[in-house]
C-alpha cells in the first residue's frame, strides 16, 4: 500500500485501487511512481473526494491511468469538484470504462481560472490558454453526455453547474450511482441459555435476582420496570438479560454491516461476504 498526504494506492492481482481525497495538488509524479511500481495493471479503480486543485495535475494524472490501457473504474464519493470532475468522468464506456458515484454525491463543472501579471501580450495569451482548457473540459463532457447540446453544456459550466448523482446519471454523466447498503437485521440465534443456578450468583454490576428487604415497610430501590432491587444495583435480573441480548444483537448488526461496506468497497465476491458472515468473524480477524 502506498499512502501519500492526499491519496492512498494500493494493488494485487493486476489491479489497482487509488483514493483521492483532498486536493489535485503535485501529486501526479508520485502516482505515476507508484502507479509503475505494480506492474501491468488490468483495471485501475479510483475513488475521488475533492474539490479540485491544478488542472495541469489532473491532466497528467488522467493521461497516465489512461495510457495503462487498463480499464478504468472511476468512483466520486462527497464533492467532486473542478479538474477532480474531470477526472471522474475519463473512463471511456467504448473500452469498458464506468463512472460511478454514491447516491449523496455531488459533482460540480465550472470554467477553469488562472492569472497573470504582465504586458497586454502575454494577458491575451493566457486568457486564450484558459479557453483551449475549457474546449478540453467541455470535449470530455460530451463524450458521455446525452439530451444537450455543446453549446448547452458549454452555458452550463460557464454559469457552474452542480450535479446529484442520480441528475449525472440521467445524462449519462455516470453510469451507475451507489445506495446505501441496506443490512439486514441478524439471523444468529441470540437467546441466551443461563442456568437457574446463576441467577442466584451476581450477575452484572452485583445484580441478583430477587432481591428481599431486610425490613419489611422499608422502601427498596426500584428498577426502571419498576421491580424491587438490591441496594447498589442498576437494574434487575431480567432487565440485565433484556440489556445483554440487545447489545449482543447491536454489535452483531454491526459486524455484518463492516463487513459489507469493507468487502463491497473491495470488490470481494457475495461468496466470500457471507462465508464471513457465517463464520462470527469481524473483518479484522480474517486480516
Amino acid at each position: 500500500m502506498k499512502i501519500n498526504k492526499n491519496y492512498i494506492m494500493k494493488g494485487s492481482n493486476k489491479r489497482a485501487k487509488i483514493s483521492i481525497y483532498g486536493d489535485v495538488g503535485m501529486i501526479s509524479g508520485d502516482i505515476k511512481k507508484d502507479l509503475d511500481s505494480f506492474g501491468d495493471v488490468n483495471e485501475i479503480h479510483y475513488q475521488i473526494n475533492s474539490y479540485g486543485g491544478y488542472v495541469s495535475e489532473g491532466f497528467t494524472i488522467a493521461d497516465d491511468i489512461i495510457n495503462t490501457g487498463a480499464k478504468l473504474i472511476s468512483e466520486g464519493m462527497g464533492i467532486v469538484a473542478s479538474i477532480a470532475a474531470y477526472l471522474l468522468i475519463i473512463p471511456d464506456k467504448n473500452k469498458g470504462g464506468e463512472v460511478w458515484a454514491h447516491e449523496n454525491t455531488i459533482i460540480m463543472f465550472h470554467n477553469p481560472s488562472g492569472g497573470a501579471w504582465g504586458e497586454a501580450k502575454l494577458l491575451r495569451a493566457e486568457a486564450d490558454a484558459l479557453e483551449k482548457i475549457e474546449d478540453i473540459l467541455i470535449n470530455t463532457i460530451m463524450k458521455r453526455i446525452k439530451g444537450l447540446t455543446k453549446e448547452e453544456v458549454r452555458q452550463k459550466v460557464a454559469d457552474t453547474w452542480y450535479l446529484t448523482a442520480k441528475e449525472a446519471k440521467a445524462l449519462g454523466l455516470v453510469d451507475k450511482v451507489l445506495e446505501k447498503i441496506e443490512v439486514e437485521e441478524p439471523k444468529t440465534d441470540l437467546k441466551m441459555i443461563i442456568p437457574e443456578n446463576f441467577k442466584r450468583i451476581a450477575f452484572t454490576n452485583n445484580i441478583h435476582a430477587e432481591p428481599k428487604s431486610a425490613n419489611k415497610g422499608v422502601d427498596m430501590p426500584k428498577c426502571k420496570c419498576g421491580k424491587e432491587i438490591a441496594e447498589g444495583q442498576e437494574m434487575c435480573f431480567e432487565c440485565a438479560v433484556k440489556k445483554e441480548k440487545e447489545e449482543a444483537k447491536a454489535a452483531e448488526k454491526n459486524r455484518i454491516q463492516n463487513i459489507n461496506v469493507i468487502c463491497r468497497a473491495s470488490n470481494l465476491s457475495d461468496e466470500f461476504i457471507n462465508k464471513l458472515i457465517d463464520s462470527g468473524k469481524t473483518v479484522e480477524q480474517c486480516s
